[in-house]
């Protein structure tokens, strides 16, 4: 079930380009994952059953916030990623990595069928 789950996700996360027989995902959303695992794996568990460096933070996951009617909008996550809060660390993306990021976050989203 997480295989699938995962699938999916990965699947409207990441757009895929064919070529041939393989598929390869297109430069602009390939590292998403990474940038995850940079900025917001030490809070957040940023892949599911994968815990975070700092489980003490009790920030929520990518699935949790993906799934929150309120936090889980593009919008609002561009907002919160953009913005320093107390409990969040700063840091600086490009406008692509934010969008890719964000773009990683909502492929957890199981409110909607993708």
């Amino acid at each position: 079930m997480l295989q699938s789950f995962l699938a999916r996700s990965m699947r409207a996360a990441f757009p895929m380009v064919a070529v041939g027989i393989c598929f390869v995902m297109t430069p602009a959303w390939a590292n998403a994952p990474d940038i995850a695992r940079k900025y917001c794996a030490t809070c957040h568990e940023v892949t599911p059953g994968v815990a975070p460096r700092n489980p003490s933070a009790h920030a929520p996951s990518f699935l949790t916030i993906s799934n929150d009617p309120r936090s889980g909008t593009p919008d609002n996550l561009a907002h919160v990623i953009s913005q320093s809060h107390a409990s969040m660390p700063p840091f600086s993306l490009t406008a692509t990595e934010r969008q890719s990021l964000i773009n990683y976050i909502m492929a957890f989203n199981t409110r909607h069928a993708h």
